[in-house]
């Protein structure tokens, strides 16, 4: 598991959304890679860690495809991902579905992924260790899609009062 968390950054991001990746290159594929990564990460997030209890891992941990090889699909990469940092890796569905508020932070991603499952997020949001942007969600999607904004390393995600959190343990 090291291995995966030293090699996945988890950063914001708008990859393609899985459903397409299976209906290019079939479920078979997808299946394979997807148990592949999944005995790689050793039942654990590749974002951040996180660990499900063993009975309910396979429904609280999802594959997630980052990197598509379009010469050989087989050799496409992905990880597995709890359901808070694979929400961070499709953005744009998070946005459009008011799941997410868009910050910075002097956290990384990854902390504010811990602190969202330890419930501090409120505590560094009065801190100011964690500022919202003034700019909506919606706005930065609008900005990116005309090439206004971009996709930084410093920008990052909590979650609303929407996004259904059911790992907490």
């Amino acid at each position: 598991m090291e291995d995966a968390l030293k090699t996945y950054k988890l950063l914001i991001s708008n990859n393609l959304q899985e459903s397409l990746f299976i209906s290019k290159y079939g479920i078979e594929l997808f299946s394979f890679l997807s148990k592949q990564a999944f005995e790689k990460a050793n039942g654990r997030c590749a974002g951040c860690g996180h660990e499900p209890p063993a009975h309910i891992k396979e429904t609280h941990l999802y594959f997630h495809i980052y990197k598509i090889n379009k010469t050989n699909p087989e050799l496409s990469e992905g990880v597995t991902l709890c359901k808070l940092c694979h929400a961070t890796q499709h953005i744009e569905n998070s946005i459009k579905s008011n799941l997410v508020l868009l910050v910075n932070s002097v956290f990384d991603q990854n902390q504010l992924i811990k602190l969202t499952r330890k419930e501090q997020i409120q505590g560094e949001l009065n801190q100011r260790k964690i500022v919202k942007l003034k700019k909506s969600p919606e706005k930065f999607l609008e900005e990116w899609h005309s090439g206004e904004a971009e996709f930084t390393p410093t920008l990052k995600v909590i979650f609303t009062s929407n996004f259904i959190i059911d790992d907490l343990y």
